[in-house]
Protein backbone atom coordinates (compact mmCIF):
# COMPACT_ATOMS: atom_id res chain seq x y z
CA UNK A 1 0.00 0.00 0.00
CA UNK A 2 2.87 2.32 0.80
CA UNK A 3 4.40 1.73 -2.65
CA UNK A 4 1.08 2.57 -4.38
CA UNK A 5 0.86 5.96 -2.62
CA UNK A 6 4.41 6.76 -3.72
CA UNK A 7 3.50 6.12 -7.35
CA UNK A 8 0.43 8.34 -7.03
CA UNK A 9 2.67 11.22 -5.88
CA UNK A 10 5.01 10.69 -8.79
CA UNK A 11 2.23 10.55 -11.37
CA UNK A 12 0.09 13.45 -10.20
CA UNK A 13 2.47 15.62 -8.16
CA UNK A 14 3.76 17.63 -11.17
CA UNK A 15 1.56 20.20 -12.90
CA UNK A 16 2.21 20.56 -16.64
CA UNK A 17 1.16 23.21 -19.13
CA UNK A 18 0.68 21.61 -22.57
CA UNK A 19 -0.14 25.02 -24.13
CA UNK A 20 3.23 26.55 -23.24
CA UNK A 21 4.69 25.46 -26.60
CA UNK A 22 1.95 27.39 -28.45
CA UNK A 23 3.04 30.74 -27.00
CA UNK A 24 4.32 33.37 -29.43
CA UNK A 25 8.02 32.89 -30.22
CA UNK A 26 10.01 35.71 -31.87
CA UNK A 27 13.51 35.64 -33.37
CA UNK A 28 14.41 39.15 -34.66
CA UNK A 29 15.51 39.06 -38.31
CA UNK A 30 14.61 35.37 -38.47
CA UNK A 31 11.83 33.04 -39.57
CA UNK A 32 10.36 30.34 -37.30
CA UNK A 33 8.73 27.14 -38.53
CA UNK A 34 7.08 25.20 -35.69
CA UNK A 35 6.32 21.47 -35.66
CA UNK A 36 3.62 20.92 -33.00
CA UNK A 37 3.86 17.17 -33.40
CA UNK A 38 7.50 17.00 -32.30
CA UNK A 39 7.44 20.26 -30.25
CA UNK A 40 10.38 21.62 -32.25
CA UNK A 41 11.03 24.72 -34.32
CA UNK A 42 13.39 25.34 -37.24
CA UNK A 43 15.06 28.78 -37.35
CA UNK A 44 16.31 30.49 -40.51
CA UNK A 45 17.74 34.01 -40.79
CA UNK A 46 16.91 36.73 -43.28
CA UNK A 47 19.39 37.72 -45.98
CA UNK A 48 22.33 39.63 -44.52
CA UNK A 49 22.06 37.90 -41.13
CA UNK A 50 23.83 34.88 -39.73
CA UNK A 51 22.47 32.36 -37.22
CA UNK A 52 24.21 32.23 -33.85
CA UNK A 53 23.08 29.08 -32.04
CA UNK A 54 21.24 25.92 -33.00
CA UNK A 55 18.97 25.91 -36.06
CA UNK A 56 16.59 23.56 -34.24
CA UNK A 57 15.14 24.33 -30.81
CA UNK A 58 13.05 22.06 -28.59
CA UNK A 59 10.06 22.84 -26.37
CA UNK A 60 9.27 21.04 -23.11
CA UNK A 61 5.74 21.07 -21.60
CA UNK A 62 7.44 21.61 -18.26
CA UNK A 63 9.89 24.42 -19.07
CA UNK A 64 8.88 25.81 -22.47
CA UNK A 65 11.37 26.61 -25.24
CA UNK A 66 14.93 25.73 -24.28
CA UNK A 67 17.09 28.79 -23.48
CA UNK A 68 19.13 30.49 -24.75
CA UNK A 69 17.31 31.01 -28.03
CA UNK A 70 19.40 31.37 -31.20
CA UNK A 71 19.94 34.84 -32.69
CA UNK A 72 20.22 36.26 -36.18
CA UNK A 73 23.15 38.68 -36.27
CA UNK A 74 24.46 40.94 -38.97
CA UNK A 75 27.43 39.90 -41.11
CA UNK A 76 30.07 40.47 -42.41
CA UNK A 77 32.75 42.88 -41.11
CA UNK A 78 34.56 45.28 -43.44
CA UNK A 79 38.08 44.17 -44.44
CA UNK A 80 40.49 45.08 -41.60
CA UNK A 81 43.22 47.62 -42.20
CA UNK A 82 46.76 46.34 -42.71
CA UNK A 83 49.27 48.84 -41.29
CA UNK A 84 52.74 49.30 -42.69
CA UNK A 85 55.11 46.37 -42.18
CA UNK A 86 52.26 44.18 -40.88
CA UNK A 87 51.24 40.75 -42.17
CA UNK A 88 47.61 39.60 -42.32
CA UNK A 89 46.30 36.48 -44.02
CA UNK A 90 43.86 37.80 -46.61
CA UNK A 91 40.35 36.56 -47.32
CA UNK A 92 37.40 37.83 -49.34
CA UNK A 93 34.85 38.03 -46.50
CA UNK A 94 35.06 38.41 -42.74
CA UNK A 95 32.09 37.04 -40.82
CA UNK A 96 31.01 37.46 -37.21
CA UNK A 97 33.31 35.33 -35.08
CA UNK A 98 36.19 35.39 -37.59
CA UNK A 99 39.55 36.38 -36.12
CA UNK A 100 42.10 38.52 -37.96
CA UNK A 101 45.57 37.48 -36.80
CA UNK A 102 48.29 40.10 -37.25
CA UNK A 103 52.04 39.60 -37.27
CA UNK A 104 54.93 41.82 -38.30
CA UNK A 105 57.69 41.56 -40.82
CA UNK A 106 61.13 40.65 -39.55
CA UNK A 107 62.65 43.62 -37.78
CA UNK A 108 59.32 44.96 -36.52
CA UNK A 109 57.43 44.36 -33.27
CA UNK A 110 53.66 44.27 -32.84
CA UNK A 111 52.10 46.92 -30.59
CA UNK A 112 48.46 46.33 -29.70
CA UNK A 113 46.19 43.32 -29.93
CA UNK A 114 47.48 40.66 -32.32
CA UNK A 115 43.98 39.21 -32.78
CA UNK A 116 40.89 41.20 -33.86
CA UNK A 117 37.49 39.49 -33.75
CA UNK A 118 34.60 40.34 -36.08
CA UNK A 119 31.60 41.13 -33.87
CA UNK A 120 27.93 41.75 -34.57
CA UNK A 121 27.24 45.42 -35.28
CA UNK A 122 24.21 47.69 -35.06
CA UNK A 123 23.83 47.89 -38.85
CA UNK A 124 24.11 45.43 -41.74
CA UNK A 125 27.87 45.23 -41.17
CA UNK A 126 29.82 43.75 -38.28
CA UNK A 127 32.49 45.61 -36.39
CA UNK A 128 36.00 44.81 -35.19
CA UNK A 129 36.49 44.40 -31.44
CA UNK A 130 39.79 46.33 -31.07
CA UNK A 131 41.92 48.96 -32.71
CA UNK A 132 44.20 47.75 -35.47
CA UNK A 133 47.71 47.11 -34.07
CA UNK A 134 50.82 48.74 -35.48
CA UNK A 135 54.25 47.35 -36.30
CA UNK A 136 57.07 49.41 -34.83
CA UNK A 137 60.64 49.10 -35.98
CA UNK A 138 62.77 47.05 -33.60
CA UNK A 139 65.69 49.00 -32.15
CA UNK A 140 68.20 47.85 -29.61
CA UNK A 141 69.29 49.82 -26.50
CA UNK A 142 72.11 52.33 -26.76
CA UNK A 143 75.63 50.92 -26.63
CA UNK A 144 78.76 52.39 -25.06
CA UNK A 145 82.22 51.48 -26.34
CA UNK A 146 84.31 49.55 -23.82
CA UNK A 147 86.93 51.38 -21.84
CA UNK A 148 90.25 51.16 -23.69
CA UNK A 149 88.50 50.04 -26.87
CA UNK A 150 86.15 50.99 -29.67
CA UNK A 151 83.11 49.68 -31.51
CA UNK A 152 82.18 49.62 -35.18
CA UNK A 153 78.53 49.57 -36.21
CA UNK A 154 77.59 47.85 -39.47
CA UNK A 155 74.02 48.53 -40.67
CA UNK A 156 72.03 50.56 -43.20
CA UNK A 157 70.86 53.37 -40.90
CA UNK A 158 73.13 55.61 -38.83
CA UNK A 159 73.05 58.66 -36.65
CA UNK A 160 74.92 61.68 -37.87
CA UNK A 161 75.55 65.06 -36.40
CA UNK A 162 73.43 67.79 -37.96
CA UNK A 163 75.38 69.99 -40.34
CA UNK A 164 78.81 68.87 -39.17
CA UNK A 165 80.17 65.36 -39.41
CA UNK A 166 83.20 63.76 -40.91
CA UNK A 167 82.47 61.64 -43.98
CA UNK A 168 84.83 59.75 -46.23
CA UNK A 169 84.47 58.40 -49.68
CA UNK A 170 85.22 54.77 -50.33
CA UNK A 171 84.76 52.76 -53.43
CA UNK A 172 82.91 49.59 -54.34
CA UNK A 173 84.02 47.71 -57.41
CA UNK A 174 81.12 46.76 -59.67
CA UNK A 175 80.89 45.21 -63.11
CA UNK A 176 79.80 48.60 -64.44
CA UNK A 177 82.59 50.54 -62.76
CA UNK A 178 83.19 52.42 -59.51
CA UNK A 179 80.70 54.15 -57.25
CA UNK A 180 81.29 56.38 -54.27
CA UNK A 181 79.23 55.91 -51.15
CA UNK A 182 79.27 58.09 -48.06
CA UNK A 183 80.65 56.57 -44.90
CA UNK A 184 79.87 58.16 -41.56
CA UNK A 185 82.82 57.78 -39.25
CA UNK A 186 82.30 59.72 -36.10
CA UNK A 187 79.68 60.83 -33.55
CA UNK A 188 79.79 63.59 -30.97
CA UNK A 189 78.33 63.27 -27.47
CA UNK A 190 75.19 65.48 -27.51
CA UNK A 191 72.23 63.34 -28.59
CA UNK A 192 70.07 66.40 -29.32
CA UNK A 193 72.37 67.18 -32.24
CA UNK A 194 71.71 63.90 -34.06
CA UNK A 195 69.42 62.85 -36.85
CA UNK A 196 68.98 59.69 -38.91
CA UNK A 197 70.50 59.24 -42.31
CA UNK A 198 69.58 56.25 -44.45
CA UNK A 199 71.56 54.19 -46.95
CA UNK A 200 68.99 52.25 -48.96
CA UNK A 201 69.55 48.49 -49.21
CA UNK A 202 69.67 48.24 -52.98
CA UNK A 203 72.27 47.05 -55.47
CA UNK A 204 74.23 50.30 -55.05
CA UNK A 205 74.62 49.89 -51.30
CA UNK A 206 77.73 48.56 -49.64
CA UNK A 207 77.60 48.19 -45.85
CA UNK A 208 78.68 51.37 -44.12
CA UNK A 209 80.86 51.35 -41.04
CA UNK A 210 80.50 53.74 -38.14
CA UNK A 211 83.52 53.77 -35.84
CA UNK A 212 82.99 55.12 -32.31
CA UNK A 213 85.45 55.51 -29.46
CA UNK A 214 85.58 56.27 -25.76
CA UNK A 215 82.59 58.27 -24.40
CA UNK A 216 80.53 58.29 -27.61
CA UNK A 217 77.57 55.93 -27.96
CA UNK A 218 75.44 54.20 -30.58
CA UNK A 219 71.69 54.71 -30.46
CA UNK A 220 68.91 53.53 -32.75
CA UNK A 221 70.55 50.34 -34.06
CA UNK A 222 68.00 48.30 -36.02
CA UNK A 223 67.29 44.59 -36.13
CA UNK A 224 70.13 42.80 -37.89
CA UNK A 225 72.69 45.52 -37.13
CA UNK A 226 76.04 44.17 -35.97
CA UNK A 227 78.59 45.81 -33.68
CA UNK A 228 82.25 44.81 -33.78
CA UNK A 229 84.41 45.36 -30.70
CA UNK A 230 88.15 46.01 -30.72
CA UNK A 231 90.56 46.83 -27.91
CA UNK A 232 93.50 49.19 -27.85
CA UNK A 233 97.08 47.96 -28.02
CA UNK A 234 98.13 45.95 -24.94
CA UNK A 235 94.49 45.22 -24.13
CA UNK A 236 92.61 42.02 -24.86
CA UNK A 237 88.90 41.55 -25.48
CA UNK A 238 87.16 39.22 -23.06
CA UNK A 239 83.74 38.26 -24.36
CA UNK A 240 82.17 38.14 -27.80
CA UNK A 241 83.87 40.24 -30.48
CA UNK A 242 80.58 41.06 -32.19
CA UNK A 243 76.97 41.56 -31.10
CA UNK A 244 73.84 41.60 -33.27
CA UNK A 245 70.53 43.37 -32.68
CA UNK A 246 67.87 40.63 -32.51
CA UNK A 247 64.23 40.75 -33.59
CA UNK A 248 63.26 41.11 -29.91
CA UNK A 249 65.02 44.46 -29.62
CA UNK A 250 67.92 43.17 -27.53
CA UNK A 251 71.58 42.44 -28.21
CA UNK A 252 72.33 38.73 -28.56
CA UNK A 253 75.35 38.73 -26.23
CA UNK A 254 76.48 40.72 -23.17
CA UNK A 255 78.97 43.55 -23.56
CA UNK A 256 82.61 42.43 -23.69
CA UNK A 257 85.39 44.09 -21.70
CA UNK A 258 88.90 45.21 -22.68
CA UNK A 259 91.41 43.89 -20.14
CA UNK A 260 95.05 44.83 -19.98
CA UNK A 261 97.01 42.09 -21.67
CA UNK A 262 99.27 39.99 -19.52
CA UNK A 263 98.80 36.27 -20.04
CA UNK A 264 97.69 34.96 -23.40
CA UNK A 265 94.11 33.84 -23.85
CA UNK A 266 93.49 30.25 -22.85
CA UNK A 267 92.31 27.76 -25.43
CA UNK A 268 88.69 26.71 -25.54
CA UNK A 269 87.86 23.57 -23.61
CA UNK A 270 85.83 20.98 -25.52
CA UNK A 271 82.53 20.12 -23.80
CA UNK A 272 83.19 22.78 -21.19
CA UNK A 273 83.58 26.48 -20.57
CA UNK A 274 85.82 28.93 -18.74
CA UNK A 275 85.39 32.28 -17.04
CA UNK A 276 87.96 34.99 -16.37
CA UNK A 277 88.07 36.62 -12.95
CA UNK A 278 90.06 39.84 -12.79
CA UNK A 279 92.68 41.00 -15.30
CA UNK A 280 96.42 41.03 -15.60
CA UNK A 281 98.76 39.45 -13.08
CA UNK A 282 96.99 37.27 -10.47
CA UNK A 283 93.86 37.08 -12.61
CA UNK A 284 92.17 33.68 -12.61
CA UNK A 285 90.50 31.54 -15.22
CA UNK A 286 87.87 29.14 -13.85
CA UNK A 287 86.97 25.93 -15.69
CA UNK A 288 83.77 23.89 -15.65
CA UNK A 289 82.28 21.13 -17.79
CA UNK A 290 78.93 20.75 -19.48
CA UNK A 291 76.33 18.48 -17.93
CA UNK A 292 77.36 14.86 -18.34
CA UNK A 293 81.10 15.58 -18.33
CA UNK A 294 83.68 15.57 -15.53
CA UNK A 295 86.72 17.84 -15.26
CA UNK A 296 90.12 16.15 -15.29
CA UNK A 297 92.78 18.62 -14.18
CA UNK A 298 92.77 21.93 -12.29
CA UNK A 299 89.51 23.84 -11.84
CA UNK A 300 91.39 27.16 -11.96
CA UNK A 301 94.63 28.61 -13.33
CA UNK A 302 96.35 31.84 -12.32
CA UNK A 303 98.18 34.38 -14.49
CA UNK A 304 101.77 34.63 -13.18
CA UNK A 305 104.37 37.37 -13.37
CA UNK A 306 106.09 35.52 -16.23
CA UNK A 307 102.83 35.94 -18.23
CA UNK A 308 102.11 32.24 -18.15
CA UNK A 309 99.16 30.38 -16.68
CA UNK A 310 99.82 27.92 -13.88
CA UNK A 311 99.45 24.23 -14.64
CA UNK A 312 98.11 22.55 -17.75
CA UNK A 313 94.67 23.08 -19.19
CA UNK A 314 92.10 20.56 -17.92
CA UNK A 315 89.90 18.40 -20.14
CA UNK A 316 86.23 17.41 -19.91
CA UNK A 317 85.61 13.67 -20.12
CA UNK A 318 82.14 12.26 -20.71
CA UNK A 319 80.77 10.35 -17.75
CA UNK A 320 79.30 6.88 -18.41
CA UNK A 321 78.04 4.66 -15.61
CA UNK A 322 77.75 1.49 -17.71
CA UNK A 323 74.98 -1.08 -17.38
CA UNK A 324 73.11 -0.76 -14.06
CA UNK A 325 72.64 -4.55 -13.67
CA UNK A 326 69.84 -6.47 -11.95
CA UNK A 327 69.10 -9.71 -10.08
CA UNK A 328 66.39 -12.10 -11.22
CA UNK A 329 63.44 -11.97 -11.17
CA UNK A 330 63.73 -8.15 -11.14
CA UNK A 331 63.67 -6.18 -14.37
CA UNK A 332 65.37 -2.81 -14.92
CA UNK A 333 64.33 -0.06 -17.33
CA UNK A 334 66.64 2.79 -18.47
CA UNK A 335 67.22 4.91 -21.58
CA UNK A 336 70.85 5.90 -21.17
CA UNK A 337 73.95 5.38 -19.03
CA UNK A 338 75.08 9.02 -19.04
CA UNK A 339 75.02 11.40 -16.06
CA UNK A 340 71.53 12.01 -14.72
CA UNK A 341 70.06 8.89 -16.33
CA UNK A 342 67.58 6.95 -14.18
CA UNK A 343 67.29 3.17 -13.90
CA UNK A 344 63.94 1.93 -12.57
CA UNK A 345 63.58 -1.53 -11.01
CA UNK A 346 60.35 -3.55 -11.11
CA UNK A 347 59.42 -6.81 -9.37
CA UNK A 348 56.88 -9.33 -10.73
CA UNK A 349 53.61 -10.16 -9.00
CA UNK A 350 54.14 -11.79 -5.62
CA UNK A 351 57.48 -10.08 -4.98
CA UNK A 352 58.49 -6.88 -3.23
CA UNK A 353 61.57 -4.77 -3.90
CA UNK A 354 64.22 -4.58 -1.23
CA UNK A 355 66.32 -1.49 -1.84
CA UNK A 356 65.85 1.67 -3.89
CA UNK A 357 63.29 1.63 -6.72
CA UNK A 358 65.47 3.98 -8.80
CA UNK A 359 69.21 4.44 -9.25
CA UNK A 360 70.75 7.57 -10.78
CA UNK A 361 73.96 7.84 -12.78
CA UNK A 362 76.17 10.26 -10.80
CA UNK A 363 78.97 12.58 -11.86
CA UNK A 364 81.43 10.09 -10.35
CA UNK A 365 80.43 7.54 -13.01
CA UNK A 366 78.63 5.28 -10.53
CA UNK A 367 74.99 4.32 -10.07
CA UNK A 368 73.56 5.58 -6.80
CA UNK A 369 72.82 2.94 -4.14
CA UNK A 370 73.17 -0.83 -4.41
CA UNK A 371 71.35 -3.07 -6.89
CA UNK A 372 67.97 -3.88 -5.30
CA UNK A 373 66.59 -7.43 -5.07
CA UNK A 374 63.10 -8.91 -5.35
CA UNK A 375 61.96 -10.95 -2.36
CA UNK A 376 58.88 -13.15 -2.25
CA UNK A 377 56.03 -11.59 -0.29
CA UNK A 378 54.92 -13.74 2.67
CA UNK A 379 51.90 -13.39 4.93
CA UNK A 380 52.12 -14.31 8.64
CA UNK A 381 50.86 -17.68 9.77
CA UNK A 382 47.26 -17.56 11.02
CA UNK A 383 46.61 -17.42 14.77
CA UNK A 384 45.00 -20.33 16.58
CA UNK A 385 41.37 -20.94 15.65
CA UNK A 386 39.21 -22.21 18.51
CA UNK A 387 36.17 -24.39 17.94
CA UNK A 388 37.04 -24.90 14.32
CA UNK A 389 39.70 -25.77 11.78
CA UNK A 390 41.75 -24.00 9.05
CA UNK A 391 42.62 -25.54 5.73
CA UNK A 392 45.18 -23.93 3.39
CA UNK A 393 46.41 -24.14 -0.18
CA UNK A 394 49.98 -23.79 1.14
CA UNK A 395 52.00 -25.97 3.45
CA UNK A 396 53.45 -23.87 6.23
CA UNK A 397 54.66 -20.94 4.06
CA UNK A 398 52.07 -18.47 2.87
CA UNK A 399 52.99 -16.55 -0.30
CA UNK A 400 50.86 -14.11 -2.31
CA UNK A 401 47.52 -15.62 -3.42
CA UNK A 402 47.68 -18.36 -0.75
CA UNK A 403 44.22 -19.02 0.75
CA UNK A 404 42.95 -19.93 4.21
CA UNK A 405 39.55 -21.62 4.60
CA UNK A 406 37.90 -21.43 8.04
CA UNK A 407 35.29 -23.96 9.25
CA UNK A 408 33.59 -24.27 12.66
CA UNK A 409 32.63 -27.44 14.48
CA UNK A 410 29.01 -28.52 14.66
CA UNK A 411 28.40 -26.68 17.93
CA UNK A 412 29.61 -23.26 16.69
CA UNK A 413 28.65 -20.60 14.18
CA UNK A 414 31.26 -18.76 12.03
CA UNK A 415 31.39 -14.98 12.54
CA UNK A 416 33.35 -13.30 9.72
CA UNK A 417 34.46 -14.28 6.23
CA UNK A 418 35.29 -17.97 5.72
CA UNK A 419 38.12 -17.32 3.21
CA UNK A 420 41.21 -15.11 3.53
CA UNK A 421 43.76 -14.48 0.75
CA UNK A 422 47.40 -13.38 1.07
CA UNK A 423 47.80 -9.96 -0.61
CA UNK A 424 50.71 -8.21 -2.38
CA UNK A 425 51.49 -6.15 0.73
CA UNK A 426 51.94 -9.27 2.91
CA UNK A 427 48.62 -8.96 4.74
CA UNK A 428 45.54 -11.18 4.75
CA UNK A 429 42.25 -9.97 3.35
CA UNK A 430 39.78 -9.24 6.17
CA UNK A 431 40.16 -10.04 9.85
CA UNK A 432 40.40 -13.58 11.17
CA UNK A 433 36.87 -14.98 11.78
CA UNK A 434 35.82 -16.61 15.07
CA UNK A 435 33.61 -19.58 15.94
CA UNK A 436 30.93 -18.57 18.42
CA UNK A 437 29.14 -21.23 20.44
CA UNK A 438 25.50 -21.65 19.56
CA UNK A 439 22.80 -20.56 22.07
CA UNK A 440 21.30 -23.33 24.18
CA UNK A 441 17.97 -22.98 22.37
CA UNK A 442 19.72 -23.21 19.01
CA UNK A 443 21.68 -26.20 20.24
CA UNK A 444 18.52 -28.08 21.33
CA UNK A 445 16.87 -27.20 18.04
CA UNK A 446 19.95 -28.52 16.26
CA UNK A 447 19.96 -31.76 18.30
CA UNK A 448 16.25 -32.56 17.91
CA UNK A 449 15.86 -31.44 14.36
Amino acid sequence: MLHLESWVLILYGTKRNPDICNELLLIPNGTIKKNLTTNTAEITCQAGYNLLGSATIICSVDNGWKEPLPRCVSTPCPPPDVPSNAILAGRSMWWVGDVAEYSCKIGYALKGNANLTCQAGDSDQGKWGHEVPVCEEVKCPMVHPPENGNITLIQNKFLKKKGDYNAKKYQRRRSTGQQNIDRVQRLGSNLDDYEFINFESDENFLEGELSIRNSNIIIGAKFGSTIRYECDTNFVLLGFASRTCTKNGSWDYPEPVCYRKYCSLVNTIENGKFTYIGSGIDSTVMYSCNTGYVLIGPTERICQVDKKWTGDAPVCIKVDCGEPGSYEPATVEYNSTSVGSIATYICPHGYKLKGSVIRICTFEGNWSSEVPVCEKVMCPAPVSFENGMISSSSQGTFYVDSTLIYECDEYSILSGLPIRICQDDGTWTSESPVCKRRDVSDLFEFIFW
